[in-house]
């Protein structure tokens, strides 16, 4: 249906506003997905929940691509995108799953 907005606004913000409707629908699955890990499991896993902001940091990094920002704030997402990404790795890395096959050898 937004394929529409490409004729009606342009190429440029049409593909814009696809994109970013593509990412908020990411950001809605990984919410969902985190709820449906606390139901079955009882417990929140964290990567879930640093995938969604992830999701929705990158839909923020592709808004600064279409307009003019100053270095400082783009700067600062960067590191904030670096820094959950080292967050998820060390979620990944030190996982009680993990820990329990560990053991188990």
């Amino acid at each position: 249906m937004d394929l529409q907005l490409v004729w009606r606004l342009g190429a440029n913000k049409g593909f814009r506003q696809i994109l970013v409707d593509a990412l908020t629908i990411l950001a809605f699955v990984e919410v969902f997905r985190t709820a449906m890990a606390y139901f079955v499991e009882g417990r929140v896993k964290v990567t879930y929940i640093i995938d969604t902001v992830l999701v929705t940091v990158l839909t923020e990094v592709l808004a600064f691509w279409f307009r003019d920002m100053d270095t400082f704030p783009i700067t600062m997402v960067i590191a904030l995108v670096l820094s959950l990404t080292l967050a998820r790795i060390l979620a990944i890395h030190f996982s009680p799953n993990r820990t329990e096959v560990a053991d188990g050898l």
